[in-house]
């Protein structure tokens, strides 16, 4: 579940203005908030770090900020 929803907001900052891009990383980052309080297996831990790098470069962001862990 928690895949598709990166992976909406990634389509959603690839395909539109700075300023859009910035607002879904911002509740992105609030997101992330949430999902590092869940206890996630290793390598959905993995999978997920992997669509949060390609979020924030879809942002234009750097993701060491919000991994989850």
């Amino acid at each position: 579940m928690m895949s598709a929803v990166i992976k909406a907001l990634t389509v959603i900052a690839e395909t539109n203005r700075s300023a859009i891009k910035n607002d879904v990383w911002i509740f992105s980052s609030y997101i992330v908030e949430e999902m590092q309080k869940e206890q996630w297996l290793k390598m959905d831990k993995e999978f997920l770090n992997q669509l949060l790098k390609n979020l924030a470069k879809a942002c234009e962001k750097k993701c060491a900020s919000m991994p989850i862990e």
